[in-house]
């Protein structure tokens, strides 16, 4: 994935939503999650529709070797993002750290533990040791419907 796409993938990570109460959702999420795919589809650009497939939290695509997993951990949330750009070995790591607290079916993200300033995340589904993410404005690619799965170590 490119330096741009992985930039964005953080960014993305910081929106999610869920469906169960606070308590049961912290205590289901808590741990490592890798993602296992990305999902671009509905796509205005028809072009734009494609699936990357991970192994182990990393896929190969246009040159770079890009890994992603999140880490849970009561109410703190941290995105791990690497990139490796294949032709020359260098190497970036993209780290992110969040609060974050489930409120009527939404998951916001804050900048501190007292959870001021929060913002509302995207659809998120939660199933014993898969997590989806739904992004309806696109990640990575705009005017996209962008699905991307986790699934917790």
């Amino acid at each position: 994935m490119t330096h741009l796409t992985y930039t964005s993938f953080l960014f993305m990570t910081l929106l999610i939503v869920s469906s169960c109460s606070k308590e049961k959702d912290e205590e289901t999420l808590d741990g490592v999650w890798k993602v296992v795919s990305l999902v671009h589809k509905d796509c205005l650009d028809l072009s734009d529709n494609k699936e990357i497939t991970f192994i182990d939290g990393c896929a190969t695509e246009n040159g770079y070797l890009g890994c992603w997993e999140l880490r849970f951990k009561g109410s703190k949330m941290t995105s791990l993002a690497t990139e490796k750009q294949l032709s020359t070995g260098n190497e970036e790591e993209y780290r992110e750290e969040i609060f974050f607290k489930i409120v009527e079916d939404k998951f916001l993200y804050c900048d501190n533990e007292q959870f001021t300033n929060c913002d509302e995340w995207f659809d998120v589904e939660i199933k014993e040791n898969i997590l989806v993410l739904g992004f309806p404005d696109g990640y990575s690619i705009e005017n996209c419907y962008s699905v991307a799965t986790f699934v917790k170590q």
